[in-house]
């Protein structure tokens, strides 16, 4: 699987992602499909290489170290998001553009960054993206922005 992922990122030919990005996305789409119990297709891993070329400022300055940290955060949470995902394939209560990002492999990347840097992932998502994406995606998770 992983190569296949890879391959569909090369074949993409995303020259504006290095190389450790492109190892980044391929390890999402991995963990994705063993939580989801869904593929990943060509156009989920432009989806995600959109989404984590836009947040890669977020991530601590070595993404090495970032990776490490990320995997603890899937392997500790990885139950819960099993559950979120046998949940919402049953009830999909959101709009297409939180399900485009909800069951993509960025996802987990997206709960794990609400959890380490929310108001910075917040800051960064609004250049891009829809706040009631990012909103719905954190009430998904059990943690919604409030801002009281």
């Amino acid at each position: 699987m992983a190569e296949t992922i890879r391959a569909s990122v090369d074949e993409q030919a995303i020259p504006e992602i290095c190389p450790r990005l492109a190892r980044l996305i391929a390890y999402l789409g991995r963990e994705y499909t063993a939580i989801a119990g869904r593929e990943v297709s060509p156009e989920d891993i432009l989806l995600a290489a959109k989404i984590v070329k836009h947040l890669r400022p977020l991530f601590a300055g070595n993404l090495l170290h970032e990776f490490v940290r990320l995997r603890a955060f899937l392997r500790e949470h990885r139950g819960k998001m099993v559950r979120l995902y046998r949940m919402y394939q049953i009830h999909v209560l959101c709009s297409e553009d939180v399900k485009k990002v909800f069951f993509n492999p960025v996802a987990p990347l997206i709960f794990y960054l609400l959890e380490t840097r929310r108001w910075e992932l917040l800051a960064g998502w609004e250049d891009a993206y829809p706040f009631r994406i990012l909103q719905d995606l954190a009430l998904i998770w059990g943690k919604p922005f409030t801002f009281d």
